[in-house]
């Protein structure tokens, strides 16, 4: 096999010493061990079938990724695919290229309608409508979703069955009425817990296909308004403090505190936590090697309505505009490739990321796997309840860094300082469309843009 280097320059192809075509790809990297091993194996598994064309992966940090990727826009690099994660959208859609156009081409564009690219079966129409949904702007397609995760509930059933709780909570009230069993049976010390995070008042509105921001959610324009002081968004609040200030509730005290609550459920000192269904596999081992049952079960909505949507994480391949022909063709042969049924099968059992691709559910199904693991069956479920409308598939929010601390900010003020709830948040929307503004005043600005645009809202 050819070699292949991490760290690369130049262009986003090239003709190599040996006048193969040179595909650069910039990933999305997370904290897990291995995270992108698969992804460097189809990669080489991808040579393979097409000589004369050599994959360069580089990784870079979620984070650190749209910065990164906008500077090299700027000196004139663009990789042939970039993995953006979902909370980066709004920036990926913003990155410009040298001459100041965009950097990127929607995907459904570039396709123009083929069945097959080198061979390769398009996998776009066949995609999820979690997966789909979520990044479609404007009406079109415009990167091939690569990763999927939501958020759900993760349950110790010993600590619930000890305390008379049969079954993991499906609402908002049952998740108070198990938490004052277990407060009554002292099985734990605290009910629930999960981290004062953007992403979960994302989840919590997306369920119910409540909006965020204004122009479809950010999905038919660019967002210009906050809508922060939505009914749905005051219920959450209401329902969140009223956990708190009963003693069910365990709030860490710092914002985003995954690890904190991961701890806490470990350690026995929650019952139940929300959190990544990217971790499940884990959560179950870990809890099984630790002595007790763990439940994955669906986000609790709220009493009287019906779950429409989900947030949704991961990532999607987004494709330089202007290319050469046969680089824009490799490139969308590969992200096509990466995205066949065994590619998405091989990933979801790697990672746990959610299947992507109708395909791939079908071939999981077909081999038993959700019978045998059925946490995974859950998301599954979960991710499948989608609407279709604009609020079911979450918020494009320009400057969401701001935005979300804004609403962060204003909940850790509510459960740890006894803030009243209606009057710190309308505090908070003006927050949130002050950072909307900023940041759709710095990139229509011909000039140096401020370095905070490239902030995810993670």
């Amino acid at each position: 096999m050819r070699p292949r280097s991490k760290t690369v320059g130049g262009p986003a192809a090239e003709e190599g010493a040996s006048g193969a075509t040179v595909l650069e790809v910039l990933l999305s990297d997370y904290p897990f061990p291995g995270f992108l091993d698969p992804l460097r194996a189809r990669a080489a598994e991808f040579e393979r079938r097409h000589p004369g064309v050599r994959v360069r992966v580089r990784a870079a940090g979620y984070e650190e990724l749209p910065a990164l990727a906008a500077e090299e826009a700027g000196r004139g690099r663009r990789p042939a695919l970039v993995s953006y994660y979902t909370g980066a959208s709004r920036q990926a859609l913003d990155t410009v290229d040298a001459g100041g156009g965009p950097l990127f081409v929607p995907v459904e564009r570039a396709l123009a309608g083929r069945s097959h690219v080198w061979g390769e079966p398009v996998t776009t129409g066949d995609a999820v409508p979690a997966a789909r949904g979520f990044f479609t702007y404007g009406g079109e397609l415009a990167a091939v979703p690569l990763g999927l995760s939501t958020m759900v509930l993760y349950s110790n059933m010993t600590a619930l069955s000890a305390a008379g709780v049969t079954r993991a909570p499906r609402t908002w009230r049952e998740v108070a009425s198990a938490c004052a069993s277990v407060g009554r049976a002292r099985t734990a010390p605290f009910g629930v817990s999960w981290p004062n995070d953007g992403k979960l008042f994302q989840q919590w509105l997306t369920q119910r296909g409540v909006a965020l921001v204004d122009r479809a959610n950010g999905r038919e324009g660019r967002a210009g308004q906050a809508l922060v002081g939505t009914r749905g968004l005051e219920e959450l609040v209401t329902w969140w403090h009223r956990l708190n200030a009963d003693g069910h509730f365990l709030y860490t005290g710092a914002l985003e505190d995954w690890p904190g609550v991961i701890t806490a459920f470990a350690e026995g000192e929650v019952a139940m936590r929300v959190g990544s269904s990217f971790e499940a596999d884990h959560v179950v081992r870990a809890g099984r090697e630790a002595g007790f049952e763990v439940e994955v079960s669906p986000l609790p909505h709220r009493d009287g309505t019906t779950p429409v949507g989900n947030w949704v994480g991961g990532d999607a391949l987004w494709l330089a505009d202007g290319l050469e022909e046969r680089t824009r063709d490799g490139a969308l042969a590969l992200a096509m490739y990466l995205t066949r049924p065994e590619s998405v099968v091989a990933w979801h059992k790697a990672s746990g990321s959610s299947p992507t691709t109708f395909s791939a559910l079908r071939s999981l199904g077909a081999e038993g796997w959700f019978e045998a693991h059925p946490h995974h069956a859950v998301v599954r479920d979960q991710l499948g309840a989608c609407s279709g409308t604009h609020g079911a598939h979450g918020p494009v929010i320009p400057g969401s860094h701001g935005f979300q601390t804004a609403l962060m900010e204003a909940m850790g003020d509510v459960l740890a300082d006894g803030a009243e709830p209606a009057e710190r948040f309308r505090l908070a929307g003006t927050e949130a469309q002050r950072a909307l503004e900023e940041y759709n005043a710095t990139v229509a600005s011909p000039g140096p843009r401020d370095p905070r645009w490239s902030l995810v809202g993670t």
